[in-house]
């Protein structure tokens, strides 16, 4: 097996207002948002001296960086049994141990 670092999250298309109604707001553009991603987490490296800067520049100029985001799945409250099945992914993926690096 490889190691392959990842992370999951849900984020909202938009927000709630006073009144508690949501405002839906659409992503804009998925690949801008993957580069500000990637160039926080390398200046945290960068902070933290997990990297040095030569690495950071070379890391920022590859074309496959292993940054993505992908937004093809939606969620909604239509769809109670979707809601159901991403909890049951989620509790089972914080009921396994941490892969020993």
């Amino acid at each position: 097996m490889r190691f392959h670092p990842h992370w999951h999250g849900i984020f909202l298309e938009g927000g709630f207002d006073h009144d508690a109604r949501f405002i839906h707001i659409p992503f804009g553009n998925l690949q801008k948002m993957a580069q500000a991603f990637r160039q926080r987490v390398l200046a945290l490296f960068l902070e933290l001296g997990l990297i040095d800067r030569d690495r950071a520049e070379g890391l920022l100029c590859w074309h496959r960086s292993g940054f993505g985001i992908d937004g093809s799945v939606g969620l909604y409250a239509t769809n109670p049994a979707a809601m159901e099945r991403l909890a049951q992914y989620k509790w089972s993926e914080r009921a396994q141990p941490a892969p020993a690096i």
